[in-house]
């Protein structure tokens, strides 16, 4: 069974898998409270390089479940989605932002 530990201890951890599999921080949102983190936004390696494998994002995962005090992780994210168990890349799942950065040429 699971430590009882504080919202901000579990907070950091989540930060610092984070971090550790390189993924942009910026780009992705999450809530964490009573064992569950809710991640929203885009899932993406630092330096804005898309995540282009599933095995990947399945590892990213498997990190944050690790976490102590971590019970359910909850996903609402633009460029990926899991059905099934299983992750999918979601086409076109750019935002507004990047859609005028494109279509400027930027």
């Amino acid at each position: 069974m699971k430590n009882q530990r504080s919202d901000l201890h579990v907070s950091q951890d989540i930060n610092r898998t984070l971090v550790r599999q390189d993924v942009k921080v910026k780009s992705i949102d999450y809530r964490y409270a009573n064992g569950r983190v809710t991640f929203k936004g885009r899932l993406e390696k630092r330096h804005g390089k898309e995540i282009e494998d599933k095995d990947e994002v399945k590892k990213i995962e498997h990190q944050l479940k690790r976490i102590d005090g971590v019970t359910t992780v909850e996903w609402d994210l633009k460029n990926w989605k899991k059905e099934h168990g299983g992750w999918q890349k979601i086409d076109g799942g750019d935002d507004l932002r990047e859609q005028i950065r494109e279509y400027r040429g930027n």
